[in-house]
């Protein structure tokens, strides 16, 4: 953090006359090289960078490693880049940062999104973060109860919602905790924990079998790096179950399915007229919310 905090406070043409030495960032991507919307990510993390002075190859080097969702890679590349002794390294994932916490407790993290990073024990408070470990955090973990009143109020017919995470991610304990305090808006809470595609496919048919029912997806790599086949998981059902809005796409889960929509545009896979439905929909349910 004392890289970019400092790159952002010095006077680039002062910095320009130092004989500075070469800065390395690492940057740990927890997903497929080649996945469009993180690689715009990355780059746009870099380009931000330079305008601040910092031009690759000429004061800074980067370091970047993509390890999609396999920790057995991510703990290699991590011990890797550690070992390397940056001067900053940049990564996310309530997964991965837990490994890079064990493998240095001087180099600083820069986490650009955490979802309860007290809770988890990241930082000792959001103003002073303590530690070599700081960044952003994305969510308040009540938004999680709120989504689920939108969802009641737009399905009022609900009776059940379903919970599917990753019991790996730290941070599902905190989605759970908040998740069964739905008792309120008198629907069923459900854990569906799951560890990949198979497991996901044979929740949302099991849901999908019974009336009245929804899903949520906290975020998480599994669920994050799956968002193409879930989308069209999800859009399949829908269309077998005459649209019901109970299966529509809401959240961060709506704003993946329209930035991996933009993202195909030309490209391979094409975007089924399903898929297209499903998310259209999604967004007309949101616009109509927003006038209430």
């Amino acid at each position: 953090m004392t890289l970019v905090g400092g790159a952002a406070a010095w006077p680039r043409a002062a910095r320009a006359q130092q004989s500075e030495r070469m800065r390395r960032v690492a940057i740990l991507v927890p997903y497929p090289k080649g996945d469009l919307e993180f690689e715009v990510r990355v780059r746009a993390f870099r380009q931000e960078l330079g305008k601040l002075g910092w031009t690759d190859g000429a004061n800074v080097q980067f370091d970047e490693r993509w390890t999609a969702d396999n920790m057995e890679l991510v703990w290699a590349e991590a011990a890797s880049l550690v070992a390397s002794n940056p001067d900053a390294i940049l990564a996310s994932g309530g997964r991965v940062i837990p490994v890079l916490m064990q493998l240095t407790r001087s180099i600083p993290i820069v986490i650009p999104v955490a979802s309860d990073p007290l809770g988890v024990g990241w930082a000792t408070s959001l103003a002073r973060p303590g530690g070599n470990i700081t960044g952003f955090a994305m969510l308040e973990l009540s938004v999680l109860g709120k989504t689920l009143e939108i969802l009641k109020q737009i399905a009022p017919a609900i009776v059940r919602v379903a919970l599917i995470y990753n019991p790996d991610n730290p941070n599902t304990v905190f989605y759970r905790r908040t998740f069964q305090a739905a008792g309120p808006l008198a629907v069923e809470p459900m854990d569906i924990p799951i560890h990949g595609l198979v497991d996901i496919e044979r929740a949302v048919a099991s849901l999908a079998d019974q009336q009245n029912s929804g899903i949520l997806f906290p975020g998480d790599l599994t669920t994050s790096a799956l968002r193409r086949e879930i989308v069209a998981l999800v859009a399949r059902r829908w269309e077998g179950r005459e649209r019901r809005e109970s299966l529509l796409l809401r959240g961060d889960d709506l704003d993946a399915a329209k930035a991996w929509m933009a993202t195909r545009k030309g490209g391979a896979p094409e975007i089924t007229d399903a898929q297209r439905a499903l998310i259209s929909a999604s967004e007309e349910a949101r616009r109509r919310r927003s006038l209430r």
